[in-house]
């Protein structure tokens, strides 16, 4: 399994990041200082308010997978919700390596299992984020299609808003209903519902 296009965000010293949730609760993150995605980018910021949405569904979201976890910001979010089983898939080894450390300076236990190829893989999931960009989210919309339960979701971001209709579009051909959308200009990111 390959994605090409690597983004690389470089964080120069350790960063905290604040989620406010509601009821003024709020979730700290903590990542230290290195190179791989996935910290104050806009694409992760419309993820994580994808996944908050959903948070406050009915929806069993436990079997959940970060696909592209890079600094595993993500896999560290859903953790913090109690979300018990969630499994990362990251193909730069150095990001493997970084989100791992910042694991351990989250205090998440236990650490995620690392899956090399989700799509060659017989589990499923509740919810699959995928926050990453280019054309592979569009491209294998049937192979996530494949790896969620029936009412799971598919939350998609790191694409420009003007492509916001064609992937909804695109995913409706793949057992997906268009749930919910947030852009944040140039970005958007949308919540699939996978439907039987």
């Amino acid at each position: 399994m390959e994605n090409n296009e690597i983004y690389i965000e470089e964080r120069l010293r350790n960063e905290n990041l604040k989620i406010y949730m509601e009821n003024d609760n709020i979730i700290n993150i903590k990542l230290l200082q290195g190179s791989s995605f996935g910290f104050k980018h806009d694409t992760t910021t419309l993820a994580i308010k994808a996944i908050k949405k959903i948070n406050n569904t009915k929806h069993n979201l436990d079997f959940a997978l970060d696909f592209g976890s890079g600094s595993g910001v993500i896999a560290i979010f859903l953790k913090k919700l109690g979300i018990d089983k969630v499994f990362c898939c990251e193909t730069d080894k150095f990001a493997v390596n970084e989100s791992k450390k910042n694991f351990s300076v989250n205090n998440v236990n236990p650490i995620p299992d690392f899956i090399d190829n989700p799509f060659a893989q017989d589990q499923k999931y509740n919810v699959v984020i995928a926050n990453i960009s280019g054309p592979y989210i569009k491209n294998n919309l049937l192979e996530f299609s494949k790896i969620i339960n029936n009412n799971g979701f598919l939350i998609i971001s790191g694409f420009n808003c003007n492509k916001l209709d064609n992937y909804i579009s695109t995913a409706t051909n793949f057992s997906f209903k268009h749930h919910e959308s947030f852009k944040k200009s140039p970005w958007a990111s949308v919540i699939l519902e996978k439907i039987s």
